[in-house]
């Protein structure tokens, strides 16, 4: 079964609370989650760094698996909610939805 969680970047606080919304569906049988992370920012490659420290100083981060893309897929190992011995896979799939376009009032929306 695939478990995967789907947000938009709205800082480190708010992608903490995905990374335990998404240890929290999955159960003792399961081996991997993926969270989808949707970003509307400028600067990605920094909102990108900004997620996977976010993930590596999380309490249940074990380790994080080597890099073949930086542009698309990294890999952790991460303990089981409420089970220590148990860890899984968690994928982290960064997507930039475009540049932020500011409007002629000075707002700016993506």
């Amino acid at each position: 079964m695939f478990v995967g969680e789907c947000k938009i970047w709205e800082g480190e606080s708010k992608f903490t609370e995905a990374i335990d919304q998404l240890l929290s569906y999955l159960t003792w049988r399961d081996t991997k989650g993926t969270l989808l992370l949707f970003i509307r920012r400028l600067n990605v490659t920094a909102v990108i760094g900004k997620a996977v420290a976010t993930i590596e100083q999380h309490p249940n981060h074990v380790k994080t698996l080597p890099v073949s893309d930086p542009a698309g897929r990294y890999d952790f190992v991460m303990q089981a909610e409420g089970d220590p011995q148990k860890t899984l896979r968690m994928a982290f799939l960064p997507f930039a939805l475009g540049p932020v376009v500011q409007d002629r009032e000075g707002s700016t929306s993506a």
